[in-house]
């Protein structure tokens, strides 16, 4: 309930005249983003930074990545605009400050948690989070503790949809996890062939 409250309460940001002229302007930059004008797009939410307030530019760049990465998603194997997505929360992220990236990360803990929550048709949201969540990793937003405990709690599980969401996870996130820490990701493995010998 505190959770839900609270997520009213950042939305009620973009309600305002200042917010809905910032969510216009962001939602308008996030749907032109691609690889070849990442640095203009940048350039442009990074100047919105100056003149509106930190909370609404904030709010509505998370709310417009987070909706550009789920569109992303509904088209299969659509995960090249999740990682400029992801790019771009990198790069404020590391020039502006780390409120966007923590916002963001709130955001795809919250939906990935709601999606796996609502069941089997929303398993594909659940997925694109996660792939969302490793590419955050993967650009240094996210941290590996984070990541290695999302994988610890699939292979725990070992339902079908959390092997699903595994192997997403895992197929963006795995050499970058490997090079971070690969005792890590030995015992990951270890576990989840422990788990797979329970279940045959």
């Amino acid at each position: 309930a505190r959770r839900k409250q609270r997520a009213e309460e950042r939305e009620e940001v973009l309600r305002t005249t200042e917010g809905k002229a910032v969510l216009r302007v962001v939602k308008g930059a996030v749907n032109k983003l691609c690889e070849a004008n990442l640095e203009p797009i940048f350039n442009q939410v990074e100047a919105l930074r100056l003149q509106y307030s930190l909370p609404v530019v904030n709010e509505a760049l998370s709310k417009c990545v987070l909706e550009s990465c789920v569109l992303s998603g509904e088209r299969s194997g659509a995960t090249a605009q999740i990682v400029v997505d992801c790019a771009l929360v990198a790069l404020l992220n590391a020039v502006v400050g780390t409120e966007v990236g923590g916002l963001v990360l709130e955001k795809v803990a919250e939906r990935y948690t709601d999606a796996r929550a609502a069941g089997a048709d929303a398993l594909p949201v659940a997925t694109t989070m996660a792939v969302t969540l490793a590419h955050l990793y993967n650009f240094g937003v996210a941290s590996c503790t984070l990541v290695y405990d999302l994988v610890r709690r699939l292979v725990a599980a070992f339902g079908p949809a959390d092997i699903e969401v595994l192997l997403a996870l895992l197929r963006q996130a795995g050499p970058q996890l490997r090079h971070d820490d690969p005792s890590a990701l030995k015992d990951i493995v270890l576990a989840v062939q422990g788990q797979a010998h329970k279940a045959t």
